[in-house]
């Protein structure tokens, strides 16, 4: 893997891995300053890469934060439909 230091002018640091061989990235670590909690540190990882319209995109998402109040998340991508009609202004509202 390849490891990036993001260091930002402004905002927070992030540490991002990359697959050596495809390019991809595999996620990231980054310090969260939360409400009520503090400074948390989270590892953030990518996995389940599906080609859509010629893209790679991560099916799975997991957010592991050190702390038991927040424990481990993992979002689930059930499915990506491309070439939608949508109305001319879809976040209007009715």
């Amino acid at each position: 893997a390849f490891i990036i230091h993001a260091a930002p002018k402004e905002g927070r640091q992030r540490l991002i891995y990359f697959d050596a061989e495809t390019g991809l990235i595999l996620g990231y670590d980054q310090v969260y300053d939360l409400p009520g909690l503090g400074m948390i540190g989270a590892e953030v990882r990518f996995s389940d890469y599906r080609e859509i319209g010629g893209v790679q995109i991560p099916f799975t998402l997991t957010a592991k934060y050190p702390t038991p109040v927040l424990g481990t998340q993992t979002y689930q991508v059930e499915k990506i439909e491309t070439g939608l009609k949508l109305d001319e202004d879809p976040f209007r509202i009715q």
